[in-house]
Order: structure tokens, then C-alpha cells, then sequence
């Protein structure tokens, strides 16, 4: 089994992570940050959704808000990284995980290759599933929102002309294409050229031109 391991709070979300499950009676093996991809057998992870689901519920009806102890001073949302009412599903599945596998789970079982930060310098053959968080790196969601958005603001031609030469991105993903051919055919080792920033703003902007060109902007 490995899980995806990616931050997403900081000391007083896991210790509030952990008194929340002996509250509620489950185990905690204080592994924590583990994050959306499951890599388990099926069985497991159908009891891991069924478990969060039902831990999910009981944290969006009473673990937010003013009159909760403990977080008196943050907004009914939270205050992210520090108690966010958004990742509820994350909080929840950190304590299912760490109930159903609680005799054996270590951080052995957290992979950097689960989760993999989208803005990340690292060879793209070490990526096998690519998150795109929230946060000002790029490449992550809303630095591309905001760049796609700027991009929205041009001329016509102008994103016309930037559409049509976008050779250099078109090389990215020819590329990681050719490489993936030659691992498959010929059992070539990876070189690592292209990372995984360049890879995922390669994709990210061939999406967006082919979507804007599908239709009337004007």
C-alpha cells in the first residue's frame, strides 16, 4: 500500500487530528499529511471511503465553527494550513487510514510519487500521479488561473498569433511522448529530461489553446 504525502498543515492540525480520532474511538498511528491517491487493493479502499465518509460527516457537523473548543478565534471556514473546513476530506481519510491500518502503517507507506507537486524540478518519470495544489509556485492552480486570465485580456490576434507559436510547449510533450515510446518498446531506461513544471505548463497551455479555440471569444 502507499499513499500520497503532500503538506497540508502544520503542528496543531495534527495533534488536533489525533485527539479528534482517540475522541471518537479510532486509532492513530501519528502518520500524517497523507493526502487523495490510494494506492491499496480495492477492498481496502472501499472500506477506507466508507470509513472517511462517515468520519467526513461527523467533522463538517462538529469540528468548525466559533462554539467548537479549541478554534474559538478562526472563521467558521478555518484558517488554512492551520484548520481548513475545504480539505475536510483529507482530515477525515488521515484518520480512517491510520484506524484500518493501524497495526502496520509507517511513513514507509507515504510516496513522494503519489501526489507529486505539480511545480515540482523532479523528472517527470518519478511523477505516477501529479497534484496541482494550491499555493504561489508554478506551476499550481491559481498562478495558471491568473496567467490564463491575463492571457484572456489580449487582442484576438494576439492570442490567435500566441496559439499558433507555441512550439517550445509542443516540444515538451513531444518529448515526454517519445521517451515513454522508447521505455515501452525498447525498455529504455528514462532519461529525466523534462520535468515535471514543464511538463504539467505544457499540458495545462496545449488544454487552454485547444478550449479557446473551440470558441467565439468575441
Amino acid at each position: 500500500m502507499q499513499f500520497g504525502g503532500v503538506d497540508h498543515g502544520n503542528d496543531f492540525t495534527d495533534d488536533r487530528l489525533r485527539k479528534i480520532a482517540k475522541k471518537l474511538g479510532y486509532n492513530h498511528s501519528s502518520i500524517h499529511n497523507l493526502c487523495s491517491t490510494w494506492l491499496v487493493n480495492p477492498h481496502d479502499s472501499v472500506k477506507i471511503a466508507n470509513l472517511t465518509t462517515t468520519i467526513g460527516k461527523h467533522f463538517l457537523k462538529y469540528e468548525f465553527g466559533h462554539n467548537v473548543p479549541g478554534i474559538e478565534d478562526l472563521p467558521d471556514i478555518g484558517e488554512w494550513p492551520k484548520w481548513w473546513r475545504d480539505v475536510t476530506s483529507l482530515y477525515a481519510a488521515e484518520i480512517a487510514i491510520n484506524h484500518i491500518y493501524s497495526s502496520t502503517l509507517g511513513h514507509q507507506h507515504q510516496s513522494n510519487a503519489l501526489d507529486h507537486a505539480s511545480f515540482s524540478p523532479e523528472s517527470v518519470w518519478n511523477a505516477w500521479h501529479i497534484h496541482c495544489l494550491h499555493n504561489a509556485e508554478y506551476f499550481a492552480k491559481f498562478e495558471h488561473r491568473d496567467e490564463l486570465q491575463e492571457f484572456l485580456k489580449h487582442p484576438r490576434q494576439d492570442r490567435v498569433k500566441k496559439m499558433i507559436d507555441a512550439s517550445s510547449r509542443d516540444m515538451v510533450l513531444f518529448e515526454v511522448l517519445n521517451e515513454y515510446e522508447k521505455i515501452q518498446m525498447n525498455n529504455a531506461t528514462p532519461n529525466g529530461k523534462i520535468v515535471v513544471r514543464d511538463y504539467v505548463r505544457a499540458l495545462a497551455w496545449r488544454k487552454a489553446y485547444s478550449a479557446i479555440g473551440a470558441i467565439n471569444l468575441d
